[in-house]
């Protein structure tokens, strides 16, 4: 008796250990990256429709980078074909950084969402469905996309289904090397707004990394001072 409940004693240490050991790894022991609650937008004279749409994005693990950043923002759109009501349209968007595509702890980057890149496959896609202003003007801004309505149609008149965009990323832990795969919440239309993103970040620990990075570079230059004074 005594052999058998050390037996499930020490299986259930080990399930409580593994427990919290997968539970570290996914939370403290990995980059999470956070996205912005809102799309922000700004006046631009060198893309097509006059904007640039920007969302930020943020790692606030506590230890790792995350590395190789793929992102693509998708429109999705429920009802858009009347004869499939239920049916999601999912328009893919190309984003691009001018930052290293990299985020360390408690740091955040910009990437832009490019409303002029629907495939043609889509564009035809669109003229099939008779959206033919949207499908064929390559001026088309976010808005135009996010303000495509699904065919069924509440009591009071309004579509019951909106589009949304979100945002799709792949990403690497800089440590093991793992890619894992991640998404913004659903934004709609209302969620595009002309307020900047305030410079730098807003992680409480910011401030814990750049200290970790200022102690690193002096113990690497007082190890150079050492080997000269040998």
């Amino acid at each position: 008796m005594e052999t058998g409940e050390a037996v499930l004693t020490g299986v259930g240490i080990g399930l409580a250990t593994s427990i919290v050991a997968w539970l570290l790894t996914q939370t403290l022991l990995r980059p999470h990256i956070v996205f912005a609650e809102h799309i922000s937008r700004e006046a631009s004279a060198h893309t097509p429709c006059g904007y640039r749409y920007r969302i930020k994005m943020q790692n606030v693990g506590w230890f790792r980078d995350a590395l190789g950043l793929q992102a693509v923002a998708v429109v999705v759109i429920q009802g858009l074909d009347p004869q499939r009501p239920r049916a999601k349209l999912r328009v893919h968007l190309d984003m691009s950084t001018d930052q290293t595509p990299r985020i360390r702890p408690g740091t955040a980057r910009s990437w832009f969402i490019d409303p002029a890149t629907v495939t043609e496959h889509m564009r035809r896609r669109l003229l099939d469905l008779g959206y033919r202003e949207v499908a064929e003007n390559p001026d088309r801004s976010l808005e135009d996309l996010l303000d495509l309505r699904g065919s069924e149609v509440r009591e009071d008149g309004e579509r019951v289904h909106r589009a949304f965009v979100r945002i799709e990323m792949l990403a690497n832990d800089g440590w093991t090397g793992v890619q894992f795969f991640l998404h913004s919440a659903q934004l709609h239309a209302d969620r595009i707004t002309d307020t900047p993103f305030a410079k730098g970040t807003d992680s409480r620990f910011a401030k814990w990394v750049d200290r970790l990075e200022r102690n690193r570079q002096t113990l690497q230059l007082a190890g150079g001072n050492h080997d000269r004074d040998d």
